[in-house]
């Protein structure tokens, strides 16, 4: 087998780099998408490497650790994302790319004050704890059915993915439904909202990018330990994002900026809505009911299936209040049946790896001190 050697990214190297990734994820990346993901950030691009064979030099591995501003309780730190960790196939099961990463995380300890790992599980999961990533909690995604048709069409989507015989299909299908009916009408919830609030769509955010900023600084510091949503990350995460397209929903309340929700609606693998991100001012759960239930009514008037709002499971404010929307926590019911079912996926958790010790805290580890939402994603599909 050929000797391996790894080095930092070079211009040029992502045409090596997104071949590779097309060929072991079976996407169709584009070169424009790559360099927006890796090239574009608002950070910087000094975290990203690759590994080559040493006879061919051609590039058969790559990780990377996209750059993001995280707000710690008020303070700043800058965390590295762990994506698009790939290798060969004819390198697989070797052990040896666990030796480059190793190293490729000595390197970047004097960049960055954490490393964190999205939405991992099995085999991505054992190597990260073995480099000293340790869990912070388990993803979480609360659903809600806007209708009767949106729980026909999941129901029927469900079944047909199972490829279950049609005659099943037809004694299951109406137990489901009314099933899921009765969780509608369980959760169903109306809660309080403030009616003075006026909302904007927003499609440049240089129209109000001093009032945004006025906005944001008021918040910093509110929401324990997040994304740094600057106007520079914001641009490049939604604005400039060729993955989709988001609607980006102001709130004011007698002129004045008191939250905004990110939303967007997929196709694929049925029409459903998915909140990105909410925030509002000083965690107040009125306002944050009111921009919620309008992001809920501009979904249902969009005829989509269901609406999907991802975050960390726990019961701090975020959890609290999707929950008294009417949403169903489905990871929960998930969760408890996986207990009587013997092959079940495994959660996905977010993973954390401290470097500065000036910022360790157990809070770290906590979800409860995490706002968490979509928007730590790339939004990739």
């Amino acid at each position: 087998m050929s000797i391996l050697e790894s080095r930092k990214y070079k211009v040029g190297d992502e045409f090596g780099i997104v071949s590779l990734y097309n060929r072991i994820t079976g996407y169709h990346r584009t070169l424009e998408q790559h360099r927006w993901e890796w090239l574009r950030t608002p950070e910087g691009t000094d975290s990203i490497w690759v590994i080559l064979d040493a006879d061919s030099r051609e590039i058969v591995g790559h990780h990377g650790l996209i750059p993001i501003n995280m707000d710690f309780f008020g303070s700043t730190m800058l965390a590295g994302k762990t994506e698009n960790t790939i290798l060969h196939e004819k390198y697989m099961g070797t052990g040896i790319y666990f030796l480059h990463e190793k190293r490729f995380l000595q390197e970047a300890k004097n960049k960055f004050d954490c490393f964190f790992t999205n939405l991992v599980f099995g085999t991505p999961a054992k190597l990260r704890r073995k480099l000293g990533y340790k869990p912070v909690g388990y993803y979480a995604n609360f659903v809600l059915i806007p209708n009767h048709r949106g729980w026909k069409t999941l129901v029927h989507y469900f079944l047909d993915r199972k490829q279950t015989k049609h005659r099943m299909n037809t004694m299951v299908t109406p137990v489901f439904i009314m099933g899921g009916l009765f969780l509608s009408l369980v959760f169903c919830k109306k809660p309080k909202i403030d009616k003075n609030i006026t909302f904007h769509v927003i499609k440049d955010l240089s129209f109000i990018e001093k009032e945004y900023n006025d906005f944001w600084q008021r918040l910093k510091g509110t929401l324990g330990i997040t994304i740094n949503r600057t106007i520079p990350y914001l641009q490049w995460r939604i604005f400039d994002n060729p993955y989709g397209h988001y609607e980006f929903l102001l709130a004011r309340n007698q002129g004045k900026i008191v939250g905004y929700i990110i939303t967007q609606t997929l196709k694929e693998p049925i029409q459903q809505g998915v909140v990105v991100d909410l925030v509002c001012t000083q965690t107040n759960k009125i306002v944050f009911n009111t921009i919620l239930s309008e992001a809920v009514n501009r979904f249902k008037k969009s005829d989509v299936s269901m609406i999907n709002f991802p975050t960390l499971d726990s019961k701090n404010f975020l959890n609290t209040c999707i929950l008294k929307n009417g949403f169903i926590p489905v990871h929960r019911f998930r969760r408890f049946l996986s207990r009587f079912i013997k092959r079940y996926q495994e959660d996905r958790m977010l993973l954390i790896n401290m470097n500065n010790q000036t910022l360790m805290s157990p809070k770290v580890y906590q979800p409860y001190h995490w706002y968490y939402s979509h928007l730590f994603t790339e939004g990739i599909q």
